[in-house]
């Protein structure tokens, strides 16, 4: 019960005041202090160039949930009875089906989007 009580009591506390609740956002690093890391620099000038178009980060985001659906979709299979007691070469083929399903499927769902996309290209 008393946790509850110093819970109330720090609710109506201005939040500045609030034990250890950071009430100011934290500010940027300087350039030079960005990590120098090729593959870091890299993906900061990537999504740097995204966040400038966003017609491309938009296919982007497309491209990364349907990868995402495919992999889900995979991972599905994978766990079925059917698969574990599959030849290799089926268990190939039914990946495959798997990821070729989720792909039309979304592809089919997301027409008006893709149409919507292509016009203002």
């Amino acid at each position: 019960m008393p946790q509850l009580l110093q819970a109330k009591d720090m609710a109506s506390q201005p939040a500045s005041s609030v034990g250890s609740i950071r009430t100011t956002t934290r500010k940027r690093k300087a350039p030079e202090d960005l990590s120098q890391n090729p593959n870091t620099v890299k993906a900061r000038k990537r999504n740097e160039d995204l966040s400038k178009d966003p017609v491309r980060s938009q296919i982007e985001k497309a491209k990364a949930a349907d990868q995402s659906a495919i992999t889900v979709a995979k991972r599905k299979v994978k766990s079925s009875a059917e698969y574990l007691s599959a030849s290799p070469a089926r268990q190939q083929e039914m990946l495959q089906d798997s990821a070729t399903s989720t792909k039309l499927k979304r592809y089919f769902q997301n027409i008006p989007t893709l149409i919507f996309i292509l016009i203002w290209l």
